[in-house]
């Protein structure tokens, strides 16, 4: 059999495909924990060493990071540490943020395939109180005492 036109090279086939891993493997891993932390009954310490709590609660660490953690890089004992997945499908989230007065703070919230949204901290002049996060399809009216609406663009964060 003949084929016609380009041929697709090895090297071109092996770029292609790490492009596609590379693209796809926040997508397959946070459907993966929202997988995981759909099991979780309540908020807690995920392994001894990871917060996590169940789909769209946040849970937090509540002593010294040990040894074995290995989910952070470079973990800090001056930062107060807590992860969840917001499963934005099923009904938009809640952040509360205490008055942390004049300490640096921030909450990461980023959508499924890992890009950062939402802009909660100190550096972006974030006010106490309850925030808003919804999916993108979400067109319900904001509740009465909320400060500010963080839209993901996806429906996993």
């Amino acid at each position: 059999m003949s084929t016609t036109g380009p041929k697709l090279t090895e090297g071109y086939i092996r770029t292609i495909a790490a492009t596609a891993y590379a693209w796809g493997w926040p997508l397959v891993n946070m459907h993966n924990r929202r997988l995981a932390f759909s099991q979780v009954p309540e908020p807690g310490v995920m392994g001894g060493v990871m917060p996590c709590g169940p789909l769209n609660e946040i849970g937090m660490l509540t002593d010294y990071i040990t040894p074995e953690e290995r989910f952070v890089a470079c973990p800090n004992q001056d930062v107060a540490y807590g992860f969840g997945i917001l499963s934005l499908d099923l009904e938009p989230a809640v952040v509360q943020v205490p008055d942390i007065g004049d300490r640096f703070w921030v909450y990461q919230i980023a959508d499924q395939r890992t890009d950062a949204f939402g802009g909660l901290g100190q550096q972006y002049g974030t006010q106490p109180g309850h925030h808003l996060v919804v999916g993108p399809e979400w067109d319900g009216e904001v509740p009465e005492g909320i400060v500010s609406v963080s839209r993901a663009t996806t429906d996993l964060a």
